[in-house]
């Protein structure tokens, strides 16, 4: 609670979790645009990755892997 005059806030750049996510989305960034300039998304890489660390294995798998829920298949 204050009393009459505002507390002073430090600016973002005063704190840890402002530099960590500023270096965060850098580094997603430059990553994406490599990965996007071999044609495929980050999404498609993170499958296409956890399939080669598998190596072989159920669908099943690969979902509880990526820790996705199995979807409903409607016809």
């Amino acid at each position: 609670m204050t009393t009459g005059a505002q507390a002073e806030v430090s600016g973002l750049e005063a704190h840890l979790g402002y530099w960590l996510r500023l270096v965060s989305n850098q580094v997603s960034h430059a990553f994406r645009l490599k990965v996007e300039a071999e044609g495929v998304s980050v999404s498609e890489w993170v499958v296409l990755r956890e399939l080669y660390r598998l190596a072989s294995g159920s669908p099943g798998a690969l979902v509880r892997s990526l820790g996705m829920t199995k979807g409903r298949c409607r016809s």
